[in-house]
C-alpha cells in the first residue's frame, strides 16, 4: 500500500515537472514566471506552502513575491506580516548563504521565524536562486505542525532552483529588451509607442477624467545650427526632467518623435489640466535659457496643447495626432529684457 502511494506521488511529481517545463518555456516576463512557477511548484512539492521571493532590480520595488498556500482561505494579517519579514530579513539571509537551508522547526529567535509560525508554518526549507553573476532571490517550501519536510523535498528544491533561476534571467533580459524598445534613447523617457500603449489603457477607463498634454519645443531646429548635437541632447534630457518635476506624481511623461513631449495626466478636470499647462510652460521658459556663440541670450519657448480624453471618441493614435497638430511652432525670440516686443509665448 505504501509503495503504491509512493508510486502515485512520484507520477504526480513527474507530471508536475513536465507541466512546469512547458509553462516556463513560454514565459516572457517576471510576473508570468512568478504566476506559473508558484502554481506548478505547489503541485510538485505537495506541501502546505511554496514561495518565491525576488530581489528588486529597480528603484520601483524592493522585492516581488508569490506565496501559494492552496485553495483554503487564510487570514490576511499574518500573511502580510510574512511577506514583509521575508523581504526585510529572510531574503537577505538566504541569498548570503548560497546553499540550501533546512529548519525542522522554524527558529523562534528570529523575526521572520516568528512570522512563519504565526502563519501556521513550522517546518521550512529554502534555496537561493543564483544567476550567472549574483543571487536573484529565494525559493522556499514550508509545512504546518505535525508534517515533515522529507528528503525528496530537499532534493527537488535543490534541483529546481537552478531551473527557476535560469528562466528568471531570461525573463529579466526579455523585460530589459522590451523596455529598450519602449524607451527614448536620448531622454530615457517612454517613447511614442509606449505612450500610445498608456493612452489606450486610459481610453478604456472613461470613468476617470484624464488629460493629454503635448509640449512642442520651438527652438530645437534653430539650435542645430548654433550648438552641437551633444548639447542639444543634454537640453532634451533636462527638459524631460523639468516636465517630470512639474507634473503630478501620477502623470506619465514621454518623449515623442521630433521636438515633442507628451504628458498623460489621469484624474484631472479641464481646470486642473489648464493649470498644469501653465505650470509646465513657465517651467520650460524659466529654467532653459541658453547663450549662442555670438553672445545673444535666448530662452527656450514651447507651445502646449491639451485635450481631454472624454471629449473625443477616437483611437489613441488619432487622439495623439490631434494633440500634436494643436501644438504650433511660434518664431523664436530673445528674453523679455532683451526684446520686450516679443509676443510668441504660447500655452493652451
Amino acid at each position: 500500500m505504501q509503495s503504491q502511494q509512493l508510486l502515485i506521488q512520484q507520477t504526480q511529481q513527474l507530471q508536475g515537472l513536465k507541466n512546469l517545463g512547458q509553462k516556463l518555456f513560454g514565459v516572457t516576463t517576471v510576473e508570468q514566471l512568478l504566476t506559473f512557477a508558484g502554481t506548478q511548484l505547489y503541485e510538485i512539492f505537495n506541501v502546505e506552502a511554496v514561495g518565491i521571493a525576488l530581489r528588486g532590480d529597480s528603484h520601483a520595488w524592493r522585492s516581488r513575491q508569490v506565496i501559494h498556500r492552496g485553495a483554503n482561505p487564510y487570514l490576511l494579517d499574518p500573511n502580510r506580516e510574512l511577506v514583509e519579514e521575508i523581504e526585510r530579513n529572510f531574503l537577505p539571509q538566504i541569498i548570503s548563504q548560497r546553499e540550501i537551508t533546512y529548519w525542522p522547526d522554524t527558529p523562534r529567535s528570529t523575526r521572520w521565524g516568528k512570522a512563519f509560525s504565526r502563519s501556521g508554518l513550522t517546518s521550512l526549507a529554502a534555496c537561493p536562486l543564483v544567476g550567472h553573476a549574483d543571487p536573484m532571490g529565494v525559493l522556499w517550501i514550508a509545512r504546518r505542525g505535525g508534517e515533515r519536510i522529507e528528503r525528496h523535498h530537499l532534493y527537488l528544491l535543490e534541483a529546481l532552483a537552478p531551473l527557476i533561476a535560469s528562466r528568471l534571467e531570461i525573463a529579466r533580459l526579455g523585460s530589459r529588451l522590451s523596455n529598450l524598445q519602449l524607451t527614448d534613447p536620448v531622454t530615457d523617457l517612454p517613447n511614442q509607442q509606449h505612450m500610445l500603449f498608456e493612452l489606450t489603457r486610459y481610453l478604456k477607463q472613461p470613468q476617470l477624467t484624464t488629460a493629454l498634454c503635448v509640449v512642442h519645443l520651438n527652438r530645437i531646429e534653430a539650435l542645430k545650427s548654433l550648438i552641437d548635437q551633444n548639447k542639444i541632447n543634454e537640453m532634451l534630457r533636462q527638459i524631460g526632467t523639468t516636465l517630470k518635476r512639474h507634473s503630478r506624481s501620477s502623470s506619465i511623461v514621454g518623449k515623442l518623435r521630433g521636438n515633442d513631449y507628451a504628458i498623460i495626466c489621469p484624474g484631472v478636470d479641464k481646470e486642473a489640466a489648464q493649470a498644469i499647462v501653465d505650470r509646465l510652460y513657465t517651467a520650460i521658459c524659466k529654467h532653459h535659457a541658453f547663450t549662442s556663440p555670438d553672445g545673444t541670450q535666448w530662452e527656450q519657448t514651447a507651445t502646449i496643447s491639451c485635450v481631454m480624453l472624454t471629449d473625443h471618441k477616437i483611437s489613441a493614435s488619432q487622439l495623439l495626432q490631434l494633440a500634436i497638430s494643436k501644438a504650433s511652432s511660434p518664431k523664436p525670440h530673445k528674453l523679455l529684457e532683451n526684446d520686450p516686443t516679443a509676443k510668441d509665448r504660447q500655452a493652451g
